[in-house]
Parts: C-alpha cells; sequence; structure tokens
C-alpha cells in the first residue's frame, strides 16, 4: 500500500484477519513526515489506518529537539484522506481530504448501570454524588465520553436522568442514560472532624457479605475494599488525618444492593477552618470492619495497598453490569 501527499507518505503492507465478528488488521512499513522511519499500525474495517510515528534521535526520550518527531497519522484507503498530529497535541497540522467518507456508524459505548445513593441531605437540598462514566471507542480508538450532570455535580433528593455522549471523527454520535435517585437518609449526619479525630462510617442496604469499595472525594482517593456482614451492612473507623484541607469531603462507600443494582452510601464530613477544601489527600489509618460492628484496630496505608486490586474487580464488574 502506498499513500503520499505534499509533507507525507506512507508505504509498507498491510495483513487481514476475517472473523465472524468483522474484519481487522494491521499496517507495517515506513511514514515519512519531517524525518522518515518505520513505523506499524492498525488497520479498520473500514480502510482506516491509525498508528504513531516516533523518531528519537538522541534516545532522550522527549521527541522534541531538531530533527524528531512523534506524530499519529490517520490515513484512510477509501477516500485517500491523511491527517497528522505531531506532538500528540489534539490538533491536526495535516487534514487532508474527507475522512468522514461512509462513515455511518456510531462509536460503541458500555452501557452503564442505574445508581441508588443514600447519603445526608445538606440545607439546600442537594448531594454530590460521584460515578464512573461509560468508556467508549470507534473502531477500537478510545473517546472521549461527556456526561451531563457530570460526576461530582449535585443531585437532588429523588431521579435524575444522566445522559453520556461520545461522538466520533465523522459526526456520529452515541448516547446511553442512566438514573441516579437520591434518597435521604438522616442517619448519615455531617460531623465536624479536626484532624487525628475519628468518624464512624455505617453503610447499609448492600447485599449480604459483599464486597464494597470506600474512597474519599473531591478529589477520588481509594481507601479500601470491605466486606459486608450478613445484613448488608459496614461499619468501619476513619482517624482524619493530619493537613486535611479545611471544608467539605465525601465519604463514599460502593457496591451492590440485594437485587444487583448499583449501591452508595455517601458520609460528608466538615474539616473545620477558614478557607474551603480544593483537594483532597488522604492517607488514612482505618479500622477494620467487624461483623456489624465497629472495630478499634488499625490498618495502614501499606496494607491498604493489597487491598486496592480488588477494587478493579469492583469496577470491572461495575462496568460491565
Amino acid at each position: 500500500v502506498y499513500v503520499g501527499i505534499t509533507g507525507f507518505n506512507l508505504s509498507g503492507s498491510v495483513s487481514l484477519t476475517v472473523a465472524s465478528s468483522g474484519i481487522s488488521g494491521s499496517f507495517a512499513g515506513q511514514v515519512c513526515f519531517i524525518v522518515c522511519g518505520s513505523a506499524t499500525g492498525t488497520l479498520r474495517s473500514d480502510g482506516r489506518i491509525r498508528g504513531f510515528l516516533a523518531v528519537d534521535a538522541n534516545g532522550d526520550g522527549d521527541y522534541r529537539d531538531f530533527g524528531e518527531v512523534y506524530a499519529e497519522y490517520r490515513v484512510y484507503l477509501a477516500s485517500g484522506a491523511v491527517l497528522v498530529d505531531n506532538g500528540d497535541d489534539g490538533s491536526w497540522d495535516i487534514y487532508w481530504g474527507d475522512p468522514t467518507d461512509d462513515d455511518e456508524t456510531p462509536p460503541s459505548m458500555t452501557t452503564p448501570p442505574n445508581i441508588t445513593v443514600s447519603a445526608n441531605i445538606g440545607p439546600n437540598g442537594l448531594v454530590r454524588v460521584y460515578y464512573t462514566p461509560p468508556t467508549a471507542s470507534d473502531g477500537g480508538d478510545p473517546i472521549t465520553v461527556r456526561c451531563t450532570p457530570a460526576p461530582g455535580s449535585e443531585f437532588p433528593v429523588g431521579s435524575t436522568t444522566v445522559s453520556c455522549t461520545a461522538t466520533d471523527l465523522a459526526g456520529n454520535p452515541r448516547t446511553r442514560t442512566f438514573t441516579v435517585t437520591v434518597v435521604a437518609d438522616a442517619a448519615a449526619t455531617v460531623p465536624t472532624a479536626p484532624a487525628g479525630t475519628t468518624v464512624v462510617v455505617t453503610a447499609t442496604g448492600f447485599a449480604a457479605n459483599s464486597w464494597v469499595y470506600v474512597s474519599v472525594n473531591s478529589d477520588p482517593t481509594p481507601i479500601g475494599v470491605f466486606q459486608t456482614d450478613a445484613q448488608g451492612r459496614l461499619s468501619l473507623a476513619l482517624t482524619v488525618p493530619e493537613g486535611l484541607p479545611a471544608g467539605e469531603h465525601t465519604i463514599v462507600v460502593e457496591g451492590f444492593a440485594p437485587d444487583g443494582s448499583v449501591r452508595q452510601f455517601v458520609q460528608p464530613i466538615v474539616v473545620p477552618g477558614a478557607e474551603p477544601a480544593a483537594s483532597t489527600t488522604v492517607t488514612p489509618r482505618i479500622g477494620l470492619p467487624g461483623t456489624g460492628s465497629d472495630s478499634s484496630g488499625g490498618l495502614t496505608v501499606a496494607a491498604l495497598i493489597t487491598l486496592v486490586g480488588l477494587a478493579v474487580l469492583l469496577a470491572t464488574r461495575r462496568r460491565a453490569t
């Protein structure tokens, strides 16, 4: 295969794989843009080749010296269009031809689950909700997903529909929706917690003996993964660390309800001080949950590292739901 325009050319060979799921392939050869170098890429079923030309002449790893290049290229064999983004800055340095010919297929997107949030409701009648947006791809390439309301937005009591949309290069959109249902929980008080004090978090309504993922927001900081008791209840003691910024922070317990739906328990805390918190950096000691009771023992950050891997399993299951 050979494609050449002013300032860019590609030559090499392609290989194809035909399966029941469709046609895919790869490219290997030479790409010239500023300089020439060997390159590989993926071949989509509609004839689009995508890859990177990376030339680091002095081996220092930054690709910004004279005569060096780090460029994403997309070549559309059906229309002959060529797109080149030098420096990976998201803007096309070469945009030649029409890359949208015959592409009327929306991107693929995972289906997000509905979420029920049990939380204390502030005087404004709202609670801040954090969720994981769905993922989207176009021909195997990840693309940006934008959701409204966005993660970390304030939600009212009741049900709110969240709409998430991804749009591919051809302008084809894909939209998924899910529902966030906020339930007022008078038991979820908002304690004022100076550094060094202990906050007891008691979360209920989860599946019996199930795993839940605990984090602190506004900047998501994982705490660990814990198991509920036979009543679907989790109790743990959090010692507020020194240096936590003043203002409101949110402890989020996330897992699955008895019916298999996603459930969150939101526990706000307020660290006293004059300035509001801009972000959250947590180095917590967590009391391991007993069977429905609090534990006075502590778990250090080093020990928590072994638990964080379990969060990946929970997140994977949540996205696959």
